[in-house]
């Protein structure tokens, strides 16, 4: 991951989590997140509904970002312990 990325995740900016997109291999939502300022502290409460709001409709990738969030929480979790 890039060095953007070792913030924490309630820190991330649009461009973090732009990053993440990337690094999730689905950047083609990369400005639909921006223009909707997702930032970390959203990123991280998303749902499915939510990404549905977004326009994110193909199911894999859905599962893919909510997997990527549970990741996330699983982390962030883990190094505040």
């Amino acid at each position: 991951m890039s060095v953007s990325l070792s913030l924490p995740v309630h820190q991330w900016g649009t461009e973090e989590v732009g990053a993440w997109l990337d690094f999730l291999c689905l950047s083609e939502y990369k400005d639909i997140f921006i223009g909707h300022d997702v930032r970390g502290a959203e990123l991280i409460h998303l749902e499915r509904r939510d990404l549905k709001d977004l326009g994110v409709t193909k199911v894999g990738h859905i599962k893919r970002i909510l997997q990527g969030i549970r990741e996330i929480n699983r982390n962030s979790s883990a190094s505040e312990a």
